[in-house]
């Protein structure tokens, strides 16, 4: 048993780039990543900030779930 990756990223985050992880390999035709959910959250004025990628409700029950296993 294991958690599937989540990714998420805020599109005004320099630092994530604004793009999420690919899903699959192009050369691979595989998963590139495994199992991985990309989801796009809105950080508004502090699109870096920790605290509100960890406050998003889909990012905070995705971790609330790991922690339980």
């Amino acid at each position: 048993m294991g958690v599937d990756w989540l990714t998420a990223h805020d599109p005004e985050d320099i630092v994530a780039l604004g793009h999420p992880l690919p899903t699959r390999s192009a050369s691979l035709g595989r998963p590139a990543w495994g199992d991985v959910q990309n989801i796009a959250v809105d950080n508004g004025d502090k699109p870096h900030a920790i605290d509100r990628y960890l406050a998003h409700p889909d990012v905070a029950q995705h971790i609330g779930r790991a922690a339980t296993l």
